[in-house]
């Protein structure tokens, strides 16, 4: 995590929930997580149909969160739940954990920028629809408070807000 006041940052993007802080933010989009998988993996080891089938498959663990694995999710209905989850496979890499799913190594819960390629593609089929990561995360720009911020600062945060408003998951 950086602190852009300290690190001398003038702007950070970060996802998740964001700690109370003097920094200023502008919400840039939702960043909603997916469960996903190879056909192969499915074929090999079954379809889980529901959160806690999880427990039985290898799931892809992101190794820079320090919770334990486990998966929080919010159902249709809207009811609050968490899977224990077991995986050989660990790392600090997004871009590894959905290499690693579309070779049919295991589930991955990746955020919707690393897999929607793969899921039009049809490299990746996502998995239980109906539940979604719980909390969701959006992704938000932070950036020191002035009330005489340089004009090119303004210009890249509003761009980048406009730009975040043309993602796909965004438009519907």
């Amino acid at each position: 995590m950086t602190d852009p006041v300290n690190d001398g940052y003038d702007v950070v993007v970060r996802i998740g929930s964001l700690a109370d802080s003097s920094l200023m933010t502008r919400r840039l989009a939702s960043c909603p997580f997916m469960l996903c998988a190879s056909s192969d993996y499915i074929e090999r080891c079954g379809l889980p149909e529901a959160p806690e089938d999880l427990a039985r498959h290898d799931v892809l663990a992101y190794s820079g969160n320090s919770a334990s694995h486990e998966w929080r999710y919010k159902d249709a209905a809207g009811q609050v739940g968490r899977v224990s989850l077991g995986g050989s496979l660990r790392s600090d890499s997004g871009d590894m954990l959905c290499r690693a799913a579309v070779e049919g190594v295991g589930i991955a819960i990746l955020p919707v920028f690393y897999v929607a390629e793969h899921l039009r593609a049809g490299r990746l089929q996502h998995l239980l629809p109906d539940h979604l990561t719980w909390p969701e995360r959006d992704i938000h720009v932070l950036f020191r408070p002035n009330r005489y911020q340089p004009a090119r600062l303004r210009l890249f945060v509003d761009h980048l807000v406009r730009t975040a408003s043309d993602f796909p998951w965004e438009r519907g």
